[in-house]
């Protein structure tokens, strides 16, 4: 359970409604332990213990008391851990992953997870709108498991009972699509890594062919996979022929598989064939992604820096190294907006086109700005790491249509710039 500073009020309450939800839900026979994590890790128990009334008592009142008082955002030691405790006879693992945020090193977490994929299954819950797709739906996919998202107000109780269904039931992992075509056409696929596959869930992946215009000939489609140990295997004929589509048709299907490659590898913004996509995406040279939530609307009259009802959004990116490429307006006063004045062409945020000049950015990792300064909020970009959820209220203007003045007059044009 994450326990870091970003996790305070609600984020907390809902972990804390997370955990007790889970706790009732266990099924007898199990073995369980409760790890909190932030800059440093605690266990409850020394090493999992049976579930029964007494240990469960000793659980409850210890979710109920949970606070955010851990520091920053560590998951990787307690996961190591996790993993170096011993397996008991008979009872497999699984782990279920509370958190708010992202970490600064994501693909570690995601390294040592699938390093022990054989011994243990993982679940991820993101809680709230800050969460790192990234990190939640990575560590799900390494570990074999499943991926959630807990929204600030959401009913959670389906989401932990159908993870926990899963927990308990086996899947079909180290799931693969080959496709068998004639000489000459090229395959793409996407999502080009598959997840596991749950009983009661559909599987949706999109295969199409390049090259193979005005040619004949038969294909196949095999998925392959493993159930406890065993292969299991799928197979699906079909005869290439000629298409009655024009070059300016394109089906739905098309649209739908074009959404799953961009998803899949990048956060670019392509209206076309999923050929022109690929196309792209292969061009663009680097594989940094970007995922826009939407959260809510706040109305112009309970703020004083939109001209019109602001929406905010979650924004993450992945930088992989690079710079974000956006300069800041904003005062080294605390409590004045801190909004996007430039972006470098070329950039992350140029190039994802997640953001826009007049966003005014109102947290870093899940981390609030309201009574930060500019340099503070300088200081949380250096630090973020490749993976940077930004927390955003799109057009933060004022009526004439420039980052407006704050409190005594001072313009814009003298706020202090900082280029990250």
């Amino acid at each position: 359970v994450d326990r870091s500073g970003s996790m305070s009020g609600t984020y907390i309450n809902s972990a804390k409604d997370t955990l007790i939800l889970f706790l009732k839900s266990i099924p007898p026979g199990c073995y369980f332990n409760i790890i909190g994590f932030g800059s440093r890790f605690e266990h409850l128990f020394p090493k999992s213990v049976p579930y029964n009334q007494t240990n469960l008592d000793k659980a409850m009142s210890h979710a109920q008391g949970l606070s955010a008082n851990l520091g920053g955002t560590e998951l990787l030691s307690p996961l190591e851990f996790v993993f170096g405790q011993e397996l008991l006879p008979g009872l497999p693992r699984q782990i279920f992953v509370l958190t708010d945020g992202s970490v600064s090193n994501t693909q570690a977490c995601i390294n040592v997870t699938k390093k022990n994929a054989h011994v243990a299954r993982v679940f991820t819950f993101g809680i709230g709108s800050g969460a790192s797709s990234a990190l939640v739906k990575g560590l799900a996919r390494a570990g074999n498991g499943g991926a959630e998202f807990i929204k600030e107000g959401e009913r959670m109780q389906g989401k932990v009972i159908s993870s926990l269904k899963k927990a308990l039931q086996p899947s079909v992992t180290d799931v693969e699509l080959k496709l068998s075509v004639p000489p000459g056409i090229e395959v793409f696929q996407a999502p080009s890594k598959i997840p596991p596959v749950f009983n009661g869930e559909k599987l949706v992946l999109y295969g199409w062919l390049k090259g193979g215009a005005g040619k004949s000939g038969s294909g196949c489609a095999v998925l392959i996979g493993k159930m406890l140990g065993s292969p299991v295997e799928h197979r699906v004929d079909f005869q290439l022929g000629e298409s009655s589509l024009s070059p300016t048709d394109i089906p739905i299907v098309h649209e739908l598989a074009s959404k799953s490659l961009i998803q899949d590898g990048n956060g670019l913004s392509v209206n076309k064939t999923p050929f022109k996509a690929v196309d792209k995406l292969k061009n663009n040279g680097d594989t940094m992604t970007s995922t826009v939530r939407r959260e809510r609307f706040v109305s112009s009259s309970k703020s004083s820096y939109s001209k019109s009802d602001d929406v905010i959004y979650s924004v993450e990116l992945n930088r992989l190294g690079q710079t974000l490429g956006i300069g800041l307006h904003g005062s080294e006063r605390t409590g004045q907006p801190i909004v996007i004045s430039s972006i470098k062409e070329g950039g992350v945020a140029h190039r994802t086109q997640a953001l826009q000049v007049g966003d005014r950015i109102l947290a870093i990792n899940g981390e609030s700005l309201l009574n930060k300064s500019i340099d503070d909020a300088a200081r949380l970009l250096q630090s973020a790491g490749d993976v940077v959820t930004l927390k955003i209220s799109k057009g933060v203007v004022s009526r004439r249509g420039r980052p407006r003045t704050r409190p005594g007059g001072t313009s814009a044009r003298n706020y202090k710039p900082k280029y990250r």
